[in-house]
């Protein structure tokens, strides 16, 4: 079993994209996919995406062609309504 300071040492290095423990693979990639989200570009204010981020929901009219066929695709996955 490893020992704290031993523990740190891996979390460490895994945050830095060196597994050196299997375990903590998982622990690098999503460190990996944080920093390519990050480094992506900001979405843009609009009133729909503040209406979503304040726990609100739109209507499908509301929403571009895209986005309204996946969430009746989504409701109809989860047995909601279509």
């Amino acid at each position: 079993m490893a020992t704290d300071s031993e523990r740190v040492m891996l979390i460490e290095a895994a945050l830095h994209g060196i597994v050196l423990d299997p375990a903590l693979r998982l622990v690098a990639r999503l460190v990996d996919e944080a920093r390519v989200a990050a480094d992506g570009r900001t979405p843009t204010r609009t009133d729909e995406l503040a209406t979503v981020l304040s726990g609100g929901q739109l209507a499908d009219h509301e929403l571009s062609a895209g986005a309204a066929r996946a969430g009746r695709i989504a409701r109809h996955c989860a047995g909601g309504d279509q």
